[in-house]
């Protein structure tokens, strides 16, 4: 089904978040590691660091596709947004 005449339909609707001319997820771990290299007192090791780091990333998020770092921090964090749920180790449940 195509479009009618003279109506524009968006293509980048599904684009990932960018800042400038990166992703999101490279600028976070960049500004990530410069900022804790500023906190130390070593700002330019931080920035050589934050961009090797986002570097690594990049190389390990080709491999493993979007999304991988979320799964990531859900899988060693343990954040849950289920408070009322029960944990899914709890198999037998009081009546």
């Amino acid at each position: 089904m195509a479009a009618p005449e003279g109506v524009r339909v968006p293509t980048g609707l599904d684009d990932p978040p960018r800042f400038l001319f990166f992703d999101a997820d490279l600028v976070a771990v960049v500004l990530t590691v410069t900022y804790l290299g500023a906190v130390l007192d070593h700002i330019g090791a931080g920035v050589f660091l934050g961009a090797l780091s986002a570097y690594g990333w990049h190389k390990v998020s080709g491999l493993h596709g979007r999304g991988y770092g979320a799964a990531l921090a859900y899988w060693h964090l343990g954040a849950s947004s289920f408070g009322r749920t029960p944990p899914s180790s709890a198999r037998h449940f009081v009546r």
